[in-house]
């Protein structure tokens, strides 16, 4: 929606925490922490912006003992002070509700000026959406460049990075997850739509903080039952799910984790009602070595479908 508006100004604050790994003996090269982001967006229809979030950083290259290149992901919560109204903000249909998801992307470089002071240089990008809870929900996208000052913290304890075991020793792990997925589907016909979705995963376990996905998701979509301003018709077997399978990765911070899908729709009641591929990102929690909890956007061909959220359980 970048016709909405010219320019952004953003300020942002960023308290880090290095992470060590498992042994509490070795600095890694990932650190974990908290992101406050004002936005400006100098603009009466979209208005203004906060955003707070888990900031995940982890160091890509270091040039020298100076300098490093850092890849950074944030995900957390915004608010808008304009949302979309059929009366009083009409233009806005990039955003139907006023508190949303946000996610933040970027890749920085970092300069020591001292033992205590950096400078970065950072470029990415910023996102609001509300995951189709709310239409309309075409998102507000901001491409941001970013320049920093920064203070090394004296910290008593960096967080520890724990081994990852899934309840299990193996290299490959069976796991099933049960969530509950939501969203709206039309601008005049607000119906919010709760619905179950059930997941079947193998993991791999690529190293002691990460590992691979394959995953079968079967889910209970009722858009190919839906009419506006209709209530659903009955299901049946041909109408009622649909299945997906996809490749991902998940990694670690301590409990947190990230998570990145890639997967392709292998049946769809209605074929053109979606894209054949679609993507799924999020975070997790790592409650015990057996269970997690996860909270996803799905979404097709970079338009948000919905949010889900549920436990996932190591079943071998």
């Amino acid at each position: 929606m970048s016709h909405l508006y010219s320019h952004v100004y953003l300020y942002s604050l960023d308290c880090v925490l290095p992470i060590v790994d498992y042994s509490n003996t070795k600095i890694t090269k990932r650190s974990i922490g908290v992101n406050t982001t004002f936005y400006d967006i100098n603009n009466e229809i979209l208005g203004k912006g906060i955003s707070v979030g888990i900031n995940y950083q982890n160091r890509l290259y270091a040039f020298s003992n100076n300098s490093r290149l850092e890849m950074k992901l944030t995900m957390g919560l915004g608010y808008l002070t304009k949302k979309y109204s059929y009366t009083l903000n009409p233009q806005n249909n990039a955003i139907g509700s006023k508190f949303n998801g946000s996610m933040k992307a970027s890749v920085s470089m970092q300069k020591q000026l001292s033992s205590d002071f950096f400078y970065s240089f950072e470029i990415g990008l910023a996102h609001f959406s509300n995951a189709a809870f709310r239409m309309p929900n075409l998102g507000i996208n901001i491409p941001f460049f970013e320049v920093a000052i920064g203070k090394s913290l004296k910290y008593k304890k960096a967080m520890v990075q724990p081994r990852i075991d899934y309840g299990t020793s193996r290299n490959w792990s069976q796991h099933i997850a049960l969530k509950l997925a939501g969203k709206t589907n039309n601008i005049d016909d607000n119906r919010l739509f709760i619905f179950p979705n059930i997941d079947y995963s193998l993991y791999y376990k690529y190293n002691s903080n990460s590992h691979l996905r394959f995953v079968t998701a079967f889910n209970f979509d009722p858009i190919y039952r839906y009419q506006k301003f209709v209530s659903l018709h009955n299901p049946n077997f041909s109408n009622v799910f649909e299945n997906g399978i996809s490749i991902g990765y998940q990694t670690f911070f301590n409990r947190f984790g990230l998570i990145l899908d890639f997967g392709l729709y292998t049946y769809k009641p209605i074929k053109k009602l979606k894209s054949s591929y679609y993507e799924r990102i999020g975070i997790s929690y790592h409650l015990t070595k057996a269970i997690d909890f996860q909270l996803l956007l799905k979404a097709n061909k970079t338009t948000a479908d919905y949010s889900e959220f549920g436990f996932t359980y190591c079943i071998y």
